[in-house]
């Protein structure tokens, strides 16, 4: 919903609504991950085949119990540089073991990959869950998503 909101002598024109508040909750996660830019897969999608991305995790922001696959925009599909295009193949490659419990397989990967992208918190992140799940395996009921309980 967008519009004006508020009493006739402060109005303030604003969009509510659950789409603006996973937006929010979204760019907040910018800070978690090292991206600037994050979408869930209805803004990837509609955004057209002119744009690259990677899938970066699967959340469940505060409020929510469902899981929604977040996507790191790239950039224009003609101006996305070759080894960004590698580094994120081989993200959503380790990211698949992960999701599939192959831990030690996806660290082993994720360990080539901070090679070449030092300090990258997205790796650096999903390298420690898959450190945690190779050590102690997560539950037999377990989704992969990683649920986020602060704005």
């Amino acid at each position: 919903m967008v519009g004006n909101v508020g009493a006739p002598s402060r109005l303030s024109y604003t969009a509510l609504g659950d789409a603006v508040n996973l937006a929010s909750r979204l760019e907040a996660l910018n800070r978690v991950y090292g991206t600037s830019a994050l979408a869930s897969r209805p803004v990837r999608d509609k955004a057209g085949e002119e744009f690259l991305w990677r899938q970066v995790d699967l959340v469940a922001v505060k409020g929510k119990t469902r899981g929604v696959r977040i996507f790191e925009l790239l950039g224009q599909k003609d101006e996305v540089d070759q080894k960004i295009l590698a580094f994120a193949k081989n993200y959503e490659e380790a990211f698949s073991l992960y999701e599939s419990r192959q831990f030690r397989r996806a660290l082993e990967l994720l360990r080539e990959i901070e090679a070449e992208h030092p300090g990258d918190l997205s790796v650096r992140r999903l390298s420690g869950l898959c450190k945690d799940y190779d050590q102690g395996p997560p539950p037999e009921d377990w989704d992969g998503v990683s649920r986020f309980t602060v704005k």
